[in-house]
């Protein structure tokens, strides 16, 4: 292979090369030196220019493939170097947007904080409503089912019935042991369309079983037990003691005031007021002979309740409890207001 050719192959990988023509002269110069350096080498171990420029041609390869691996290798920068650029323009943006919201007086942040804590209080729960533990398992047991047993174990239907109603239960099989009541009982109990809570005391009373809500968990436990467990719950009604009542305190005969004349409307004398009821006191009678009597103080039950400012404190049993918070919900219904008694547990 000749000079000429060796020539010829330089060019045409220059020709091939797409890339700027600054940049093509410069690989041009640095595939001459390379080539001419091979060259210097193979003629240095004893071979001839003409089979030293073979060698050093088909080392370098295939003009065209070569050229193709250098413009893969410039694109390969070009890509680093536009991402690269594109990173820091980013960069530079999020940094100036930092800036600006920095030096943002403050009196422009203040509606924004505002409306946020606003917000954050309507979505706050209420108190008296929060979702505990215990508000959990008493909607769960105010969920209506349909309940069917044949010939189960006991402890079997209280696993499914946990299982169903997606709530923790606790067998205080102590209290069980004591009151010689065998959880391998069979048990056989068909119901349908009442709640879970109803339908649990109804298939465990026959056993002298019940459930109590306590410590986060429905625990299953003996009548005795359970009857033993006071809670304490408040109950607002200060909108019942707000109720006008429409006796008056004084009558026309004991003011001594004469018939209106015949025709005439007749005043009322200045002695009559339209009084507002005790209803805290009246409720307490009401409570503690209307909700299993036999089970507060006054007759030497465990059971109390004392009124302070409208809110009535009930120390009594789940079931107790219960069935305060219906008396009053009726009478709440009965008076013309709207919604239920708000109880805090």
């Amino acid at each position: 292979m000749s000079q000429q050719e060796f020539d010829t192959y330089l060019s045409l990988l220059c020709r091939l090369l797409r890339i700027a023509p600054q940049q093509r002269e410069q690989v041009a110069e640095e595939f001459r030196a390379h080539m001419e350096d091979r060259l210097d080498e193979l003629l240095a171990r004893g071979m001839d220019r003409e089979g030293a420029v073979k060698v050093a041609l088909e080392e370098f390869g295939d003009a065209a493939g070569l050229a193709a691996q250098i413009a893969s290798i410039s694109q390969g920068r070009r890509k680093r170097w536009i991402m690269r650029i594109s990173v820091a323009s980013v960069l530079c943006v999020a940094l100036a947007g930092l800036l600006c919201l920095a030096l943002l007086p403050e009196h422009q942040q203040v509606p924004v904080i505002a409306k946020a804590q606003a917000q954050q209080n309507r979505d706050k729960p209420d108190s008296a409503t929060a979702d505990t533990p215990e508000t959990r398992i008493e909607k769960a047991l105010s969920k209506s089912i349909d309940l069917s047993v044949r010939d189960k174990p006991l402890k079997e239907v209280i696993a499914s019935i946990e299982e169903m109603a997606k709530v923790p239960v606790l067998i205080d099989v102590k209290k069980l042991e004591e009151a010689a009541i065998n959880m391998e009982t069979q048990v056989t109990f068909n119901i349908k369309g009442i709640s879970l809570r109803s339908a649990l005391r109804l298939m465990l009373r026959p056993y002298g079983i019940t459930y109590i809500v306590e410590d986060e968990v429905m625990q299953i436990t003996t009548t005795v037990d359970a009857g033993s467990r006071l809670h304490i719950r408040v109950y607002d009604c200060r909108e019942l003691r707000n109720l006008p009542d429409t006796k008056t305190s004084t009558s026309i005969k004991e003011t001594g005031s004469a018939p209106p004349a015949v025709g005439k409307v007749a005043s009322p004398p200045a002695t009559m007021k339209t009084r507002r009821r005790d209803v805290p006191d009246d409720l307490v009678a009401v409570l503690t002979t209307t909700v299993t009597p036999e089970t507060w103080e006054d007759v030497g039950g465990p059971g109390g309740v004392e009124e302070y400012n409208g809110l009535l404190v009930v120390s009594q049993t789940n079931e107790n409890h219960e069935k305060v918070e219906k008396l009053l919900n009726v009478m709440y219904s009965a008076s013309g207001l709207e919604g239920k008694v708000k109880v805090s547990r």
